[in-house]
């Protein structure tokens, strides 16, 4: 919670989340690797929706247009029983996203930051997904 809901709170969190949904209307096309301008955002260097199973997808991650390094990017199975597939973004920030199966794939990662807002929480915390579906 922040501050406004508990005022006397010695710590509080702002939590941020940012969402990417990628999909075709017909044949896949260009417009897959758009920077929206989300503070955390993914941004993929090859298209997606033509990703074949058995293959891997370079995936940037981004704060504040800024390449993030170093950073852990889960890759969410279909079965909730199965643990998720974690990958590290490299120091350009690009994750290589194993592309282990076909179906809906949901990839995220989170940052926290100090508040942009000190007075209503004392850290930012901030989560992107990007999800999509492979054939």
């Amino acid at each position: 919670t922040t501050r406004a809901e508990y005022p006397a709170a010695k710590t509080a969190t702002h939590n941020i989340k940012f969402g990417k949904a990628l999909f075709a209307v017909g044949a896949p096309g260009a417009g897959f690797d758009r920077v929206v301008g989300h503070r955390l955002e993914f941004v993929p260097r090859q298209n997606p929706l033509t990703r074949a199973a058995g293959s891997t997808l370079d995936v940037e991650l981004r704060f504040d247009g800024q390449a993030l390094a170093g950073t852990t990017v889960f890759v969410y199975p279909e079965k909730e029983s199965d643990p998720p597939v974690e990958v590290k973004t490299d120091a350009s920030g690009v994750a290589r996203v194993p592309v282990n199966r076909s179906g809906v794939f949901i990839i995220g990662a989170e940052h926290g930051a100090p508040s942009r807002h000190p007075d209503m929480a004392t850290r930012d915390a901030y989560a992107a997904t990007l999800v999509f579906t492979v054939g």
